[in-house]
């Protein structure tokens, strides 16, 4: 069944005439972990999606997450009459459009699914951004200075940045078992085994590896269990091959035949169990041979943005499809009307209180939230993009995300029963 409520509320949530506004309050990537707890915990305090999402459920044993980096609703539309296993959940499961939170990014996205805390509670905003504890712009997922070349270079303890909490430990309370399937590479980060304390986890070195011990995992649990497998085959294609590419397509095909095994591989053997498919974001083509660089073209700003202990400007926090500006409080009305001006365009400029104030951030924001983000926001028309030059900064890609675009923002929840 397509959930045509879903797709309503979401196609009516538009800021500016065709960006999407985050529906935190009911159809948003943030309340699906809250959703997970709420049916495997049995305890209804917690935010969660709208029930229309989800199939009639009866005591459910598992639960499992896949989460598909990067394949917004677009896609899903594209292929949802091509592949049996989404044909699947179109008819005997229940199909829902969601948003994306802002940032559309995997940094924001991932550090909700893990801790179910939306972003604005989290602080992990974005790719990169400024973090008073290092007095700096850091990359959390790679746990370091954006400037630095080696990874895991942060000089701090990793509960010092990231939210201590957790969904693995809640349901732990429970006694519910959580397994996190992971790429390796992923599996042994910093951020990835402090942020899923609590679960076991696995690190696959391909897709049918990984799939082999999900399936097996179901097959030989009698426990409860909650299992997350996230994949970044598809996101990866697109960002270094473009969102229509060939080599997207690809990928594509090969994760949904193998999806479609494991669904045939576990029917009858397992019952009870709850399959979840969703995205953290889309994704739109850009041209970053085209980049529009902000301090190259207007070195005048430089004067204004904020600088660290050390004389390093705060900048650029973001991305390339949302750039952040930590501009002096003294400078900002100033440093909007001159941008605004300059980039009308190609951007449309903001001060972040603006959005706090419109809700684009959610109600009842942390203090590490608002101590990370910085004041103005430069968020690019269509599919343009703006940065920083330097070569530490550098970004080449073809296709990617980050703003509020129908197809950056939009993204599919799939639900089934087996």
């Amino acid at each position: 069944m397509i959930n045509k409520k879903s797709i309503k509320a979401v196609n009516s949530s538009k800021f500016e005439t065709n960006l999407v506004k985050p529906l935190y309050d009911s159809y948003c990537f943030s309340n699906i972990p809250g959703t997970i707890k709420n049916i495997m915990c049995k305890n209804k305090n917690n935010s969660s999606l709208p029930f229309d999402c989800l199939p009639q459920l009866e005591n459910i044993n598992n639960v499992v997450l896949f989460l598909i980096d990067g394949y917004g609703w677009k896609f899903f539309e594209k292929g949802q009459s091509k592949f049996p296993f989404l044909k699947r959940f179109i008819n005997r499961g229940v199909v829902s459009k969601l948003t994306a939170q802002f940032p559309s990014t995997t940094a924001a996205e991932i550090t909700t699914m893990n801790t179910d805390l939306p972003v604005y509670k989290s602080g992990i905003y974005e790719w990169n951004y400024y973090e008073p504890q290092v007095d700096d712009i850091i990359q959390p997922f790679l746990y370091k200075k954006t400037r630095d070349e080696n990874l895991n270079s942060l000089k701090i303890e990793p509960s010092k940045i990231f939210p201590n909490g957790n969904i693995y430990k809640k349901l732990k309370s429970f006694e519910i078992k959580s397994t996190v399937i992971n790429f390796k590479d992923y599996t042994n980060t910093t951020y990835n085994k402090f942020i899923t304390e609590g679960a076991e986890n696995f690190g696959y070195t391909s897709l049918p590896v990984g799939l082999n011990f999900l399936t097996q995992k179901l097959i030989d649990s009698k426990d409860k269990n909650y299992l997350y497998f996230y994949t970044d085959n598809i996101d990866h294609s697109m960002h270094e091959f473009g969102s229509d590419s060939n080599e997207k397509k690809i990928q594509t095909e090969l994760l949904f035949g193998l999806l479609e095994d494991f669904i045939k591989n576990i029917e009858n053997k397992v019952e009870n169990t709850l399959i979840l498919v969703t995205a953290d974001h889309g994704h739109i083509n850009v041209n970053t041979e085209k980049m529009f660089y902000l301090n190259r073209e207007f070195p005048r700003i430089l004067k204004w943005i904020k600088k660290n202990k050390k004389d390093d400007l705060l900048a650029p926090a973001g991305s390339i499809r949302d750039l952040f500006l930590h501009i002096k409080e003294e400078n900002l009305d100033q440093a909007k009307f001159f941008l605004s001006e300059k980039l009308k365009e190609v951007a449309l400029v903001f001060k972040t209180q603006e959005l706090i104030d419109s809700g684009f951030f959610g109600k009842n924001i942390s203090e590490n939230f608002l101590k990370r983000i910085g004041n103005l926001l430069i968020l690019p028309k269509e599919n343009r993009t703006i940065w920083w030059e330097g070569k530490e900064f550098e970004i080449t890609v073809k296709s990617h995300h980050g703003g509020l675009s129908k197809d950056e923002m939009e993204i599919p929840l799939l639900s089934l029963v087996i």
